[in-house]
C-alpha cells in the first residue's frame, strides 16, 4: 500500500483551442497552483488564433517551481483527441483537467489532491462544484455537486446523473484509468466516459467547495443558438462514450467480477435504449416516429421541467424550438425586470 502521507505527482492537462481572449487568465491560474510537485501539460490544439503566440510569451517569462510540458498538435484532434494527447505526455498519478477557458482556483490541485489521499489514493475520479461566469468573467451561478466524499449513488444513477452529473470543469482522474482503457476511441463525452471508467473499476469522490470558474457562452457545450441540435448533439456523443464503455469492460473483463462486469454490461446498453428513443424524439421527423419515442420514454414521476421538454418536443421542430427556448428568455426576462427595478 502506497503511504498516504506522500506528496504524488500531479499532471494539469491544460487544453487550448481558439481562446486567445481567456489564455493569459486561464494560464496564470494554473501556474499558481500552491500543489508541489506539479507537472504542467499544455496542450495546443493547431489553433487558428493568436493562442500559441500568448502561451509562449506567458510562460517565456515564468520562474515558478512547476515543471512544463508543451505540446502544440499539427492538426486539429478536438477536445478528445486532444485530451488523449495530454495524457500520454502525462506522468503523474493523478491527471487534473483543464479547459482554455475557465479559471481553477489557487488552491484546486491542493484541495483535490487532499481528499484523493484522505481516502488512501483509491478514488478514481474526483470532482468539485463550479461558480459559473460569463464570456466576460461576471459571476453568474453555480453548477453543486452536493456531496462531500464517496459518491454512495448506485452505479446506474452515476453513470446516468441521477440526480446530478460530476462535473467536467473541476475533474480530476486517477492515472489508473488511463493505463487500463488507454485512449478514448469512440468521441462523445470526455467525462461521461471517464465517469463510466470509474465506475467499473472503483468509485467517486465529489467536493461541495467550487474549485473552477466555469465559462458559458464561449465553449463546445454552449456555442449552439439551436437548442434543439445542441440537445441532439449531446445526446450521440452520449451514445458513443456508452459504446466506448461496452468495449472498455472487456480490457477488464478479467480483473473485475463476474457480477460487476454483468452489471455495468447491463447499464451501458440500457443507457444506449434509452438515449436511442430520446434521439428520436428530438430528431423525429414526423409526429408519429416522434409520439413512438414518446410513450416508451414517458415518466409520470419525472421532473416538470423534463416533461415541459419532452410535450414541446412533439411539436413541429420550428414551433418547439421557440417552446424550449421560452424558459430561458422568461428567465432572461425576470433578471432583467429585478435589475431594472
Amino acid at each position: 500500500m502506497s503511504d498516504p502521507t506522500s506528496r504524488p505527482l500531479v499532471s494539469f492537462c491544460q487544453m487550448y483551442f481558439n481562446q486567445e481572449k481567456y489564455v493569459e487568465e486561464s494560464l496564470n491560474a494554473v501556474l499558481a497552483q500552491t500543489y508541489s510537485p506539479l507537472e504542467i501539460i499544455i496542450s495546443d490544439d493547431a489553433s487558428t488564433d493568436g493562442t500559441w503566440q500568448k502561451i509562449t510569451s506567458i510562460l517565456a517569462t515564468y520562474t515558478g517551481p512547476h515543471k512544463i510540458i508543451t505540446n502544440q498538435n499539427e492538426k486539429n484532434l478536438g477536445i478528445i483527441g486532444n485530451w488523449n494527447k495530454s495524457c500520454s505526455l502525462s506522468s503523474g498519478e493523478l491527471l487534473v483537467k483543464g479547459d482554455g477557458d475557465d479559471i481553477s482556483a489557487p488552491n484546486r490541485v491542493e484541495r483535490t489532491v487532499k481528499e484523493w489521499l484522505k481516502y488512501n489514493k483509491e478514488p478514481m475520479l474526483l470532482s468539485s462544484s463550479c461558480n459559473i461566469i460569463d464570456m466576460q468573467g461576471n459571476h453568474i451561478g453555480e453548477l453543486k455537486v452536493p456531496i462531500d466524499g464517496w459518491d454512495k449513488r448506485p452505479p446506474e444513477a452515476i453513470c446516468n446523473g441521477w440526480p446530478f452529473f460530476h462535473r467536467g470543469p473541476s475533474a480530476a482522474f486517477n492515472r489508473k484509468l488511463f493505463d487500463s482503457f488507454g485512449e478514448i476511441i469512440h468521441f462523445g463525452s470526455d467525462i461521461a466516459t471517464y465517469e463510466g471508467r470509474a465506475v467499473i473499476l472503483g468509485r467517486l469522490v465529489g467536493i461541495k467547495d467550487p474549485l473552477v470558474s466555469y465559462r458559458v457562452g464561449s465553449g463546445y457545450t454552449t456555442e449552439q443558438k439551436n437548442y434543439r441540435t445542441c440537445m441532439s448533439r449531446g445526446i450521440i456523443h452520449g451514445m458513443k462514450s456508452r459504446y466506448q464503455l461496452l468495449e472498455d469492460l472487456e480490457y477488464v473483463r478479467e480483473s473485475i467480477t463476474p457480477e460487476h462486469y454483468a452489471l455495468m454490461k447491463r447499464i451501458f446498453k440500457r443507457s444506449i435504449s434509452s438515449q436511442q428513443l430520446s434521439l428520436k424524439l428530438w430528431n423525429g421527423s414526423t409526429f408519429k416516429e416522434r409520439y413512438e419515442a414518446f410513450k416508451r420514454i414517458w415518466n409520470k414521476s419525472a421532473s416538470f421541467k423534463t416533461k415541459y421538454i419532452r410535450l414541446a418536443l412533439l411539436l413541429p421542430p420550428s414551433l418547439s424550438e421557440l417552446f424550449l427556448q421560452l424558459p430561458l428568455r422568461l428567465k432572461k426576462l425576470g433578471k432583467y425586470l429585478l435589475e431594472r427595478f
